[in-house]
């Protein structure tokens, strides 16, 4: 339950004597809240890695800035594979409770920054769907003034196509969307930890789309 003086919601849980869901074995933290606070902050930096390095995760960060080409080069490979190494210290109930105050953090608590993302800048947030609604248009109005010789017409064709790409771009760039897709990859960290490698969700790999362009 999240309250107003803790940063995170679970800052001032009770921690059991053992763990649950899989870590049952490992050793309690000597001072929970003081790791609770570092391991949010690597899970937070792992995940902005990743929307850097894959058009699957995140926000489509284009065009990129310094930092996120800095980013990108963290990641090398599968997505999992990096988080699977970067969050290795990190107890598998704390990765739970990561998840539920992402799920609550469209509520505004936690904020992005407790939960230790990279803020956005107007560039990562709005890029794409600037980058996207843009190509369209000149797209179709170059196709539609070939097609039909009116000039008139083809910017209208490019401008409704525009505003629909647009319209979906602006939806792939909203929180709701990039925190969905922050809970899918530390869902599927969990369950390998946990040996659940059956399922549909476990079997899906995200690989670093955008690395050349990293380069």
């Amino acid at each position: 339950m999240m309250t107003d003086s803790p940063p995170y919601g679970h800052l001032d849980r009770d921690w059991p004597g053992d763990f649950t869901r899989g870590s049952r074995d490992q050793p309690r933290p000597a001072a929970p809240i003081e790791h609770l606070v570092e391991h949010y902050r690597l899970i937070g930096e792992t995940l902005s890695a990743c929307e850097a390095a894959s058009f699957l995760i995140g926000i489509p960060w284009l065009p990129a800035t310094e930092r996120v080409k800095n980013l990108r080069k963290e990641v090398d490979g599968f997505v999992e594979d990096f988080v699977r190494m970067n969050l290795v210290a990190v107890h598998t109930n704390t990765l739970e409770s990561y998840c539920e105050d992402l799920e609550q953090s469209s509520q505004g608590k936690p904020t992005t920054t407790d939960l230790g993302l990279h803020p956005l800048t107007l560039s990562e947030r709005y890029g794409f769907t600037v980058l996207s609604g843009t190509l369209v248009f000149v797209f179709t109005f170059i196709n539609a003034t070939f097609l039909t010789g009116s000039v008139p017409a083809a910017f209208l064709a490019g401008l409704l196509s525009a505003t629909i790409i647009s319209a979906l771009a602006f939806s792939i760039s909203a929180d709701k969307f990039r925190f969905h897709s922050f809970l899918w990859v530390i869902r599927k960290e969990i369950m390998r930890r946990l040996g659940i490698n059956n399922s549909g969700i476990s079997q899906l790999r995200f690989p670093t789309m955008l690395r050349p362009l990293s380069q």
